[in-house]
């Protein structure tokens, strides 16, 4: 669980790459909020490219898959995230305070992803090598000059 900034709770991530945010309200009411991960992605890149289009097209989605997104993730949140104009779409202002949010939960799910990644390398090569005992005799133990002899 980490702290997410101002008027929010705690970020748990789930198995199911999910984030639950937790709102708390000024009488302390607890109302949890169940965001995707690629939500989050899609309004980073809708935020980044000011187009719907541009957008879909960067994550490999169609463009009414992006824009059903987007609205999920709104009606979620229950705040308008974008203006939608002729010329594309812009931040709101509540927009623009959640994107930099956004990024840093997203940075914060590729990190937990590779410690996960990482803790999993430590453990196969802990299961291909096993063990690996080092005697020392007790002689170079009791010896200061002489070098520890370490034998396998």
């Amino acid at each position: 669980m980490g702290f997410i900034g101002p008027g929010y709770g705690h970020v748990k991530f789930t198995m199911r790459r999910s984030i639950n945010v937790v709102k708390f309200s000024p009488l302390h009411d607890q109302d949890e909020v169940q965001v995707e991960l690629y939500q989050l992605r899609s309004f980073v890149a809708v935020a980044e490219q000011a187009h719907l289009t541009r957008a879909a097209d960067r994550l490999h989605i169609s463009q009414p898959a992006l824009s059903a997104q987007i609205k999920a993730l709104e009606e979620e949140l229950e705040v308008e995230l974008f203006e939608r104009t002729s010329s594309g779409m812009t931040l709101t202002a509540a927009g623009k305070r959640l994107l930099g949010e956004a990024k840093n939960l997203l940075a914060s799910a590729q990190a937990l992803r590779n410690e996960a990644r990482a803790i999993r390398a430590r453990l196969r090569a802990r299961q291909a090598w096993g063990p690996c005992p080092i005697r020392i005799s007790s002689a170079s133990l009791n010896s200061p000059a002489q070098p520890w002899n370490a034998t396998r």
